[in-house]
């Protein structure tokens, strides 16, 4: 048992008591050793010798590694019925072959069913003085109170990431393996406490490589998580403010094997090893940890990635300007920040796309001398639909909020957009509150139509009796021709 002091203290004082508690809850993340300290404590309790550890050399020792009838291990996963429950509390009420105690181990002990916690209910009140249960589970929230209330409940905490390494570098130097403190420290941190994923990991190494001494290289392609330089990187990037390297270190991260969620559990513990000499990072680990739980959810986490990168490549250089010349450095610097935002305020998500489109769409000085050409309501709609596509393809999010938006008024200059009150209320909030997006689609519409235009925002009033009955006219023939700009062919 690797990190489980308390439990391995209790569980020994416990296996030579004259009346033991009879049933015990083993609850804990998964490979912390609830099934395997259940088969201990079980051989322990039966064990006649006089140590608080089983002998593995007397009778009731060797009968339960060949297989003891006093031992009985049921999955409650696949055993979860109250017929199953029912035979395993009829096995319990007869007493031990050759044992001091039959002994019930239940693993994930939460699967079974409500009638099967119903049918031990009575027996785990007042168990049989022979009999001693063991539950395990990794849910124990999920098991009824009525049970929780009557069992000796221990706790197996996820292993210390350091003792976890301590362990590993015993095995593998069993198996005659070298590995560097820094690689097994990655392997136990990769585990997240477990140690029977530890084990796997090891094991998959020794499979892959029967070398005996690892590389770097090699232990980090087995574990799938990026290495320390590629963290270093990435982080000296957004420091400096070199996008362009950025966004090359992105994408040949895109076509590597580490998975996002690898990428920012690295980043994170990279910046808290780092914590006592490098202070920037405080500035945005709370982004770091958000992305880490909601990347196992996400439909497309690469891209929640990248877009947490730019944030946080915005929020630690707010004066960054695009520029498109190819010739130039891709950035430049402000001389100074916008007066009135703190240097520790968040940055949305979507800055750095909003300031690359409203750099790439800004309407020539021309435009404002232009006069404005007719025309109608119609024509304006279908301009605004090929600017949300195009606004689809580089801001999902933007375009979210204003697909709702609709063309309803043009004079003058300004086109007006209607929101339905009751459906898009929210959406009309967003389209007012963002200068920057509102100016952005402004460019986009001013270049589209050729002349400078304004924008403002109303919301759609109820129909009117002549508009329904508009609607629920019958389409003439002249109608439709006008509507697509078409023309009738008459055949000779």
């Amino acid at each position: 048992m690797v990190g489980q002091d308390v439990v391995k203290t209790v569980l020994e004082n416990a296996s030579k008591l004259d009346d033991p508690p009879h049933v015990y809850l083993f609850a804990g993340m998964r490979g912390t050793g609830k099934t395997t300290a259940a088969r201990i404590f079980a051989r322990a309790l039966n064990c006649t010798s006089e140590g608080k550890k089983p002998c593995l050399k007397c009778e009731s020792c060797k009968k339960f590694l060949e297989g003891s009838l006093d031992y009985v291990e049921m999955d409650a996963a696949t055993h979860s019925s109250v017929e199953d429950a029912r035979s395993l509390r009829e096995m319990a009420l007869i007493a031990p072959m050759s044992s001091r105690y039959r002994i019930f181990v239940i693993d994930e002990v939460h699967r079974l069913s409500p009638s099967a916690f119903d049918a031990l209910l009575k027996i785990i009140e007042e168990p049989p003085p022979f009999s001693i249960f063991i539950f395990a589970t990794t849910e124990p929230h999920k098991v009824p109170k009525t049970i929780l209330s009557r069992v000796l409940r221990l706790d197996f905490s996820p292993v210390n990431t350091q003792l976890l390494a301590s362990y590993l570098d015993k095995i593998a130097s069993l198996e005659g393996y070298k590995l560097e403190k820094s690689l097994l420290l990655a392997i136990a941190r990769r585990s997240e406490g477990s140690v029977r994923d530890s084990l796997s990991f090891l094991q998959q190494i020794f499979i892959l490589f029967e070398k005996k001494s690892l590389s770097t290289k090699d232990i980090y392609s087995v574990l799938g998580i990026p290495d320390d330089e590629i963290i270093s990187n990435m982080m000296n990037f957004i420091y400096k403010g070199d996008l362009s390297s950025l966004v090359n270190l992105i994408d040949s991260l895109r076509t590597s094997s580490f998975s996002p969620f690898a990428i920012v559990d690295s980043w994170i513990y990279f910046v808290l090893s780092k914590i006592n000499t490098d202070t920037r990072p405080l500035k945005f680990i709370d982004r770091l940890i958000e992305a880490k739980s909601d990347l196992r959810y996400d439909p497309n986490p690469f891209m929640r990635f990248e877009l947490e990168v730019y944030a946080i490549f915005s929020l630690l250089n707010r004066n960054v300007k695009i520029n498109n010349d190819s010739d130039s450095k891709i950035l430049e610097k402000k001389e100074n920040i916008e007066e009135g935002i703190k240097k520790e305020d968040k940055v949305d998500i979507n800055d750095i796309n909003i300031k690359i489109l409203a750099n790439k769409i800004t309407p020539p000085e021309s435009f404002k001398e232009q006069k404005k050409v007719d025309l109608n309501i119609d024509q304006i709609n279908k301009a605004y639909l090929k600017i949300l596509e195009q606004i689809k393809n580089t801001n999902p999010l933007l375009h979210a909020k204003y697909v709702a938006a609709k063309p309803i008024k043009f004079e003058g200059n300004k086109i007006t957009f209607g929101f339905s009150k009751k459906e898009s209320r929210w959406h009309k909030e967003q389209f007012d509150s963002n200068k920057e997006e509102r100016e952005m689609l402004r460019n986009m519409l001013s270049k589209e139509l050729g002349f400078d235009v304004e924008i403002t925002s109303e919301f759609i009033e109820k129909e009117t009796k002549r508009d329904s009955k508009t609607k629920s006219s019958t389409l003439t023939f002249p109608d439709i021709l006008q509507h697509f700009n078409a023309k009738e062919i008459k055949n000779d």
